[in-house]
């Protein structure tokens, strides 16, 4: 038993000599993004900060259908508070080190004593509990700070595309000004709400419920021979939805919008893609005109304006 608690020891100060100081210079290296993410964090938490008092102030004149559907609202906006505020406390470099650093040292002082105590002494089991139990809350700090590292670089790969997109669509736009010759970008392209073309849609618009949660099934289509390349759709929503978080689009949030993207490497000619739902919940009515774009490698930027009426 006194050897595996060695090799433990020997564990941790491998975490204290090498993880400790690469998760630092990790963070380090990376603060443009922690700086764009955490005001994107704020932001959002500025947002629903707001959000949750408009949803308050509806509870005086609502019925009791109404109230319970508020609280579910105002339940998920506190959540996403929480989150917001977790995710700006973590994104303090020297914070992040200092709360995997500390449990690391407890954990090497609880087996550096709990090796000079009698064996099957109580006080030695209890050094040792706590021992384990400040590394496994070390391992979890880690967990933390490297999902903190891999959304910094998502946010910062996301922003070095859309500049490159940009960069390379208005170098192709100037060469072929120049050549005169008629650029080669698909035309026969669009987005698609609950399997529909968003052409079809547009003219009439589509009416949600107020409060309620709302799901639609994104895809997009391209008519063309020729693949699309590093194809980007998006949304552009005001404040007045709570957009849920999904691995399979992004969210930008600023003070007055939230901007959902979805991205593929490519779409085949004659193929119809299809994306994670996009699930949203309207706080207010009224009708609310939402930007959609496409963009890509060989696809000019097309947006076009979706109507969406939110009633009661």
């Amino acid at each position: 038993m006194e050897q595996a608690i060695q090799l433990f020891g020997y564990l941790v100060l491998t975490f204290l000599g090498f993880v400790v100081p690469i998760a630092g210079i990790s963070l380090s290296m990376h603060q443009d993004g922690i700086s764009k993410l955490s005001k994107q964090y704020k932001n959002e938490k500025k947002q629903t900060e707001e959000k949750i008092q408009k949803q308050i102030e509806k509870i005086d004149t609502a019925n009791e259908e109404g109230i319970k559907e508020l609280k579910k609202i105002l339940a998920t906006l506190e959540r996403i508070k929480k989150a917001a505020d977790g995710k700006i406390k973590n994104l303090n470099p020297k914070t992040q080190v200092l709360k995997l650093f500390i449990p690391l040292i407890f954990s090497f002082l609880g087996i550096s004593i709990s090796l000079s105590v009698t064996k099957y002494n109580p006080f030695f089991y209890i050094i040792l509990f706590i021992g384990v139990l400040a590394f496994l809350y070390a391992l979890k700090v880690l967990w933390d700070l490297l999902s903190i590292i891999m959304e910094v670089k998502k946010m910062i790969d996301d922003y070095k595309e859309r500049s490159n997109t940009n960069l390379e669509q208005s170098v192709v736009s100037i060469l072929e000004a120049i050549k005169k010759e008629k650029p080669e970008f698909l035309e026969k392209i669009s987005v698609t709400l609950n399997g529909e073309d968003i052409n079809n849609i547009i003219p009439d618009g589509i009416i949600i419920k107020s409060d309620q949660k709302q799901e639609f099934k994104i895809g997009f289509l391209n008519f063309e021979e020729q693949m699309a390349r590093n194809v980007q759709i998006g949304f552009v929503f005001p404040t007045d939805f709570i957009i849920e978080k999904s691995a399979g689009y992004s969210i930008y949030t600023d003070e007055t919008r939230q901007v959902v993207r979805y991205n593929s490497d490519y779409v085949h000619g004659w193929e119809q893609r299809f994306y994670a739902p996009l699930i949203l919940t309207p706080l207010k009515e009224g009708l609310f005109k939402i930007v959609t774009f496409i963009k890509g490698e060989n696809i000019k930027v097309i947006r076009k304006i979706l109507n969406l009426k939110v009633e009661k």
